[in-house]
C-alpha cells in the first residue's frame, strides 16, 4: 500500500460509511486528498462530495476552477463549485483576504453538509475534509509563537474537531509531509492547479515557508518542522487535560439567565481558581458567545482585571458587541445590538407603566390586596403639595431626586440603589413615582437585595397610614404592554 494512503488510513479520520464533504482547490494537498478518498470509496464504503470555492482573486481562477470540474467529472463525481468575491468580503468585514477566503470556504462546505442533511443524510455521517498537511501545521506552530500564543494555539491545526456549523473537520494529511504529496501525486500522474503566490515571500506565513524554515534548517536545526509537530502534539495532550478541567469548573460556577440573554460567572466560586484554568473558564464563555476567532489574552486579561478590581460594577465592551460587566460578586456577559443606541429612550421601563391615582375612604383601603400599589395618607401628602395628586408620574430617576427614610431624613436616591446593590446598568431603567424631586414609591424589582423591596418595593416614610387616616391616596401601576 502507498505509504501516503497508509498515513490517511492510520489518521483514524476515513471511517466506514460516511459522506465527506472535499474542499478541493485543485492543488497538490487537495488533489492528493481527493485522489486517495476516491480510490478508497468502495474498500470504505464512504461518499466523497467535492467542493471548490473560486475566490476570484486571480486571472486563472476560472480555468482553475474549470479544470477542478473536468478532475471529478474523470473520477465519476460531480464538482459543486461556488464563486466568492473575496476583496469584497475582506473590504466588507475589513480583514485580510485570506482570512475572508476561509470564513467563505468553511461557509459553503457547512451549507453543502447542510443540503446532504435535507436530502436524508444522518448529520452523524456527514464530515468536512481539508487537505491541510505536516508542513501547513509545523508552519501554523511556528507563525503562532512568533506573534505570541497560548498553550491551546500551540496545539496548531486539530486532526479532528468539530467545526462552527455542528459537523466535524478532519485533516487526514496532516501527518503527511508536503514531500510525500508531491510523489504522490507526480506518481499518480494527477495534474494539479499551481497558486503562484504561494512562492511569493509578501506575507507572513509565504515568508515562514519560503525563508525562516529554510534559514532555521540549514543553520539551526535540520528537523525543525518535525520539532514543530511534536510540540503541537504535546501542547495538544497538555490542552485537552486543563480543558477538561476548565470544563467542569465552568458547569458548576457559570449560570445562563434566560431573560437578559446573558451567562452570568459567580466570582466568589472562582476566588482560589490556578489563573491556567481561570483564564479557560473565561474563554469558555467567550467561545459560547462566538469571540473564538477574535479572543486574545489581553481581552481575558481585561475580563481578569474588573473581576478582581475595585469597582464593583465596572464593565467593558469586547469585539462582536459582546459585554462584561460587573455585578458586585458576578460577572454577566450579554451581548449588544450594535445598531441600537444604548440610551433607554422609549424603550424604558416606565414608558411600559401607567399610575392610576385614587382617593379612598381609609375603610375602603385593603391591605392585602395584591394589586402593584402603594398607599398614603391623602390628608398628609396635600398638606405638603395641595392639590398635588395631578403632579405625580411613573418616571425614570432624575438628578436631584431623594426619598423620605425612616427618621424623616433624606437620602439621594443614588445613595439608595448603591447600599441596595442596584446594578448601575439599571438605575435609569428602573421606574419610580415622584412628585417634583421627591421620590413616593420605587416599584418592586428582583435586583433589590431585600425580600420585601423586592416583593413590594420601597416606599416614602412620608405620609404613612395609620389609625387616624381618614382617607387613602391610592397609587396603582398597570402595565400597558
Amino acid at each position: 500500500m502507498d505509504k501516503v494512503t497508509k498515513a490517511v488510513l492510520d489518521s483514524g479520520t476515513v471511517v466506514d460509511n460516511l459522506n465527506y464533504v472535499v474542499g478541493v482547490s485543485g492543488g497538490p494537498d487537495s488533489l492528493c486528498l481527493l485522489d486517495i478518498l476516491m480510490k478508497l470509496t468502495k474498500k470504505k464504503n464512504i461518499t466523497v462530495i467535492p467542493v471548490h470555492v473560486n475566490h476570484k482573486l486571480r486571472e486563472n481562477a476560472d480555468a482553475e476552477q474549470a479544470h477542478v470540474e473536468a478532475l471529478c467529472e474523470g473520477y465519476g463525481v460531480k464538482c459543486n463549485s461556488f464563486e466568492v468575491d473575496c476583496k469584497a468580503l475582506a473590504e466588507e468585514h475589513k480583514v485580510s483576504t485570506e482570512e475572508a477566503g476561509r470564513v467563505a470556504r468553511y461557509q459553503i462546505f457547512n451549507q453543502v453538509a447542510d443540503f446532504l442533511v435535507k436530502q436524508g443524510a444522518n448529520p452523524q455521517t456527514v464530515v468536512i475534509a481539508t487537505a491541510h498537511n505536516a508542513d501547513d501545521q509545523s508552519e501554523t506552530v511556528l507563525h503562532r509563537i512568533l506573534r505570541g500564543t497560548s498553550l491551546h494555539g500551540l496545539m496548531g491545526i486539530r486532526p479532528i474537531r468539530e467545526g462552527d456549523g455542528g459537523y466535524l473537520i478532519v485533516r487526514p494529511l496532516l501527518n503527511v509531509p508536503r514531500t510525500d504529496i508531491e510523489a504522490y501525486v507526480k506518481r499518480a500522474n494527477l495534474e494539479p492547479n499551481i497558486d503562484e503566490s504561494n512562492f511569493e515571500p509578501t506575507v507572513t506565513r509565504n515568508k515562514i515557508r519560503l525563508e525562516l524554515i529554510p534559514y532555521i534548517e540549514q543553520n539551526i536545526n535540520p528537523n525543525v518542522k518535525e520539532t514543530l509537530r511534536r510540540l503541537a502534539q504535546t501542547a495538544a495532550i497538555d490542552d485537552d487535560y486543563l480543558e477538561k478541567i476548565a470544563g467542569a469548573v465552568y458547569e458548576s460556577v457559570c449560570d445562563e439567565d434566560t431573560v437578559r440573554e446573558a451567562f452570568i460567572l459567580h466570582t466568589n466560586k472562582m476566588q482560589n481558581l490556578h489563573v491556567a484554568i481561570l483564564r479557560r473558564v473565561i474563554a469558555n464563555v467567550l467561545k459560547d458567545f462566538g469571540m473564538e476567532q477574535d479572543m486574545t489574552l489581553r481581552h481575558i486579561s481585561a475580563v481578569m482585571e474588573i473581576m478582581f478590581g475595585d469597582d464593583p460594577s465596572a464593565r467593558i465592551d469586547l469585539p462582536g458587541g459582546i459585554r462584561c460587566e460587573r455585578e458586585y460578586m458576578d460577572l454577566v456577559f450579554t451581548v449588544r445590538d450594535l445598531n441600537k443606541p444604548e440610551d433607554p429612550g422609549e424603550d424604558a421601563i416606565h414608558q411600559e407603566m401607567r399610575l392610576i391615582p385614587m382617593i379612598l375612604k381609609a375603610s375602603e383601603y385593603d391591605r392585602e390586596t395584591t394589586r402593584l400599589h402603594a398607599a398614603f395618607d391623602y390628608d398628609r401628602f396635600c398638606k405638603a403639595y395641595p392639590g398635588g395628586v395631578s403632579r405625580i408620574v411613573v418616571r425614570n430617576r432624575q438628578e436631584g431626586d431623594y426619598i423620605v427614610i425612616a427618621g424623616g431624613g433624606r437620602q439621594k436616591l443614588q445613595d439608595f440603589f448603591v447600599d441596595s446593590k442596584v446594578h448601575r446598568r439599571l438605575r435609569d431603567r428602573l421606574p419610580v413615582v415622584a412628585i417634583d424631586s421627591e421620590i413616593l414609591w420605587i416599584p418592586p424589582h428582583d435586583s433589590f437585595t431585600s425580600k420585601g423591596q423586592r416583593e413590594k418595593g420601597k416606599y416614602s416614610q412620608n405620609y404613612q397610614i395609620d389609625n387616624k387616616t381618614r382617607k387613602v391616596l391610592f397609587l396603582e401601576l398597570v402595565r400597558t404592554v
